[in-house]
């Protein structure tokens, strides 16, 4: 029995090696989730993200991340294909222990930005968390409350994020996709 499953898995190795090699002939380069959360967040700009409206428009935020990450790799946050999150202190828990997420210090596109509610280092102005996309060149996409609707925008760089959430007294994590 164990000669046949070392068998198997030398057969399975060269078929990989082989598709790979296929791949890497035809020039074909296969996209990482980061990149594909990076295309749906873009793909997204100027519309509403979260059409179900589970939280009200301008609290919308993680919902509309949760549902792009969802379109994007074909499960949403909490590693479900049927539970959207709605709260950032909640969805943060899921992201520091997703195993489908990685806490990153280098943001890129796709990378997921988030100052949670419930995490802040002070008495704050600003009652609840946020969560955006990174677009890999120090801007982020996000849903704003200044257009009516809950669109997503490209309306943060990471600069006037920290003036924004860091200089309030919240925590600022980055993830990445695995």
């Amino acid at each position: 029995m164990q000669n046949l499953l070392l068998e198997l898995l030398k057969n399975l190795t060269a078929l990989y090696n082989a598709y790979a090699k296929l791949l890497e002939k035809q020039q074909i380069k296969m996209k990482t989730n980061n990149e594909l959360i990076y295309e749906t967040a873009l793909a997204w700009v100027g519309k509403d993200a979260s059409p179900r409206d589970i939280a009200p428009d301008e609290y919308s935020c993680f919902e509309s991340v949760d549902e792009i990450v969802k379109l994007a790799t074909g499960l949403y946050i909490n590693g479900t294909a049927n539970r959207v999150e709605v709260s950032t202190y909640r969805g943060y828990q899921l992201l520091k222990d997703s195993p489908y997420f990685r806490s990153t210090t280098q943001p890129k596109a796709g990378t997921l930005i988030i100052s949670p509610t419930g995490y802040k280092k002070t008495t704050s102005k600003i009652a609840n968390g946020h969560i955006g996309v990174c677009d890999g060149q120090g801007g982020i996409m996000s849903v704003t409350s200044l257009v009516p609707g809950g669109r997503f925008q490209k309306n943060y760089t990471i600069e006037s994020w920290k003036n924004r959430w860091e200089k309030d007294g919240y925590l600022i994590a980055f993830f990445d996709h695995v």
